[in-house]
């Protein structure tokens, strides 16, 4: 069985795919995705970053539109998780990449709120930084999620 491949420039594969692994998880969908990787032209990564965007743009407005909590909350996680997408190979120093990941975290924090979750933060400091943790309890009728969504590090 031959697996399919959204792009011939490799890290733009293996990127999509991650942008995939989420999906049982609520951070994404394949028809998005594809629809995504159809727009990115081979190896342009403004293409990556304006398409990702645009999408996680569409799908947080459709998302904040709905009135049902669950279609809600899982839209802006699928959003929040398509502006990491979008970021990932910008620059440390392009300002569009910390712009992203604050709206994407706070996408991430709406997107749980709708879904009743009760996230409780904290920091831990490591190494002379501090590292932002997560506790998440599920409320009695959701299922529970645990992610971490900076960077490489996110773990469903």
């Amino acid at each position: 069985m031959r697996r399919i491949r959204f792009s011939r420039t490799p890290a733009f594969d293996f990127e999509a795919l991650r942008g995939l692994w989420a999906a049982a998880y609520d951070g994404g969908e394949f028809g998005e995705v594809a629809a995504v990787m159809a727009r990115v032209r081979r190896g342009d990564f403004e293409s990556w970053y304006r398409e990702w965007s645009a999408m996680a743009d569409r799908v947080a407005a459709r998302g904040r539109t709905y009135g049902e909590p669950v279609s809600r909350g899982t839209a802006l996680l699928r959003a929040a998780n398509y502006l990491r997408q979008a970021e990932f190979f910008l620059d440390a120093a392009d300002p569009r990449r910390a712009a992203a990941a604050t709206a994407g975290a706070d996408l991430f924090d709406a997107g749980m709120d709708a879904l009743g979750m009760d996230v409780t933060r904290a920091r831990i400091p490591y190494d002379g930084a501090d590292l932002e943790a997560l506790f998440m309890r599920p409320a009695a009728r959701t299922p529970a999620r645990c992610w971490s969504c900076r960077g490489f590090r996110l773990h469903p």
